[in-house]
């Protein structure tokens, strides 16, 4: 496994990915992860002391699309998990049935069709430049 693959962890196994790891600021080994500002599969990990509140570190699970689109873009692995289903032949509803399954907060259905409409466009801008590509070899 390369470590820019995506694969699925357990929220629980982040503590003990730095067991033994003290506070830079008391010395204590009291860290605790939390996660927030949770986007389906994408959220704010925070490594906070619990001794003396101290941050330690803080990241994001997954990488955001570039886009001059938003001030806020969408995560990669969200569009990327819609492209899957659809690769599937499945829909929005396969989806939900996933976030239940797996008990995860999923995303609204603008939210989907959103993802939808990008993929929909990158689709066609792929075709495109295929067959111009293809013309062009033809000539």
């Amino acid at each position: 496994m390369k470590l820019e693959d995506y694969s699925l962890v357990h929220t629980s196994v982040w503590g003990q990915l730095y067991r033994g790891i003290k506070c830079n600021i008391c010395g204590t080994e009291a860290l605790n992860t939390e996660m927030n500002e949770r986007s389906v599969f994408a959220y704010n990990i925070i490594i906070k002391c619990t001794s003396c509140n101290n941050l330690l570190n803080e990241i994001y699970s997954n990488l955001r699309i570039n886009t001059d689109e938003s001030n806020r873009p969408p995560f990669d692995v969200n569009r990327r998990m819609v492209g899957a289903f659809l690769s599937l032949g499945k829909g929005n509803s396969a989806i939900e049935q996933f976030y239940m399954t797996m008990v995860i907060e999923g995303s609204s259905t603008t939210t989907y069709n959103s993802h939808l409409l990008k993929l929909h466009e990158e689709s066609n801008h792929f075709k495109q430049r295929i067959l111009d590509e293809a013309r062009i070899a033809v000539r």
